[in-house]
């Protein structure tokens, strides 16, 4: 989902030409790739990576929603 969203916010930010929705776009692929760093995590039960990764995308997804919001 999330590199659906980036994928769009990305082609409409483009296309309309407004930054914070490319800048935004590039947040939620980061965002995207770590959610797969925590389910390879989940397999491995670690616990730690688990906690920080989900703190990194938590902080990532703020940025991104606080682009699209200004």
């Amino acid at each position: 989902m999330r590199f659906w969203k980036a994928r769009v916010l990305n082609e409409l930010g483009a296309k309309y030409k407004i930054e914070n929705w490319t800048g935004a776009s590039e947040l939620f692929n980061q965002s995207g790739k770590l959610i797969i760093d925590i389910c390879k995590a989940a397999m491995d039960r670690d616990r730690k990576t688990i906690s920080d990764l989900i703190l990194k995308v938590a902080d990532i997804e703020e940025r991104a929603y606080s682009l699209i919001r200004t």
